[in-house]
């Protein structure tokens, strides 16, 4: 079940799953994060949970596969996990 996301730090996200989509502006709050707490993996991973969030029911028990455009992003969804604040 392939789907993918894309994210932009200034702009917002969004995610197309087969014929369905979304996106969304940050908020003032994301879009006046201090510097040090901005990353490009942050952007990216944001769309992916909203992602899994909505299409979770219908994912259950398959295999999902997500193109993206961050190594540090795939790392993280490849894991499972980080090991620290993005």
């Amino acid at each position: 079940m392939p789907f993918s996301t894309d994210a932009s730090a200034m702009i917002g996200c969004g995610v197309v799953f087969r014929d369905e989509w979304f996106a969304q502006k940050w908020s003032e709050q994301m879009l006046h994060l201090p510097a040090t707490e901005k990353s490009a993996a942050l952007f990216k991973i944001i769309p992916t949970f909203i992602a899994a969030v909505i299409q979770g029911a219908r994912c259950e028990r398959k295999r999902l596969c997500l193109l993206c455009d961050n190594q540090i992003t795939a790392n993280i969804i490849n894991k499972g996990r980080l090991k620290r604040f993005l």
